[in-house]
């Protein structure tokens, strides 16, 4: 005989944080997605950038301070000229995210090289960080698109959305 067990929801006995659930466990995930299509023609790299949408701004609020934040973050990038880069930055808590390669900042970024001309390509890039939630207070993450190399036109999310990922995952 076989047997089953049938909820319909889940609680500690005194709060919903004290359910004990097993390493790797995924508790929550926010999903969401912007179709801004923003081009940006000037400012420089050290600058943080130009938000890419004030209203795509995607936030968790953490059930458990020692859970980890799963940050996955994908993006159209294009840089209309050739021999010049793009980057997406991250804030997180208006803290500007030092993830990139070389603490350089960079969480997504695009080059294109000059391949012939006409060449006008689009990429999606795709990449995911793992942070440290360190509270139950609610977080919020805000992206910026800026220039690599202050010159050329760089464009985000033309072809497809900007897509963010963030899922709270017990250590």
């Amino acid at each position: 005989m076989t047997s089953r067990l049938l909820v319909d929801k889940i609680e500690g006995k005194t709060t919903a944080g004290t359910v004990q659930m097993p390493s790797g466990s995924i508790v929550q995930r926010v999903h969401e997605f912007s179709m801004m299509a923003l081009t940006i023609s000037s400012g420089t790299y050290s600058d943080t950038g130009t938000e890419l949408s004030s209203s795509f701004r995607p936030s968790i609020t953490p059930k458990f301070a020692d859970s980890k934040l799963m940050l996955i973050v994908s993006c159209d990038m294009k840089m209309a000229d050739a021999n010049k880069g793009c980057v997406i930055k991250v804030k997180r808590d208006d803290v500007l995210l030092d993830i990139g390669p070389s603490n350089s900042n960079a969480f997504l970024f695009c080059y294109r090289q000059d391949v012939g001309s006409g060449d006008n390509h689009h990429f999606v890039i795709s990449r995911n960080a793992e942070l440290n939630a360190n509270s139950t207070n609610t977080t919020t993450f805000k992206f910026f698109g800026t220039r690599f190399d202050n010159s050329g036109v760089a464009a985000f999310a033309i072809w497809s959305p900007l897509t963010v990922d963030i899922l709270e995952v017990r250590p």
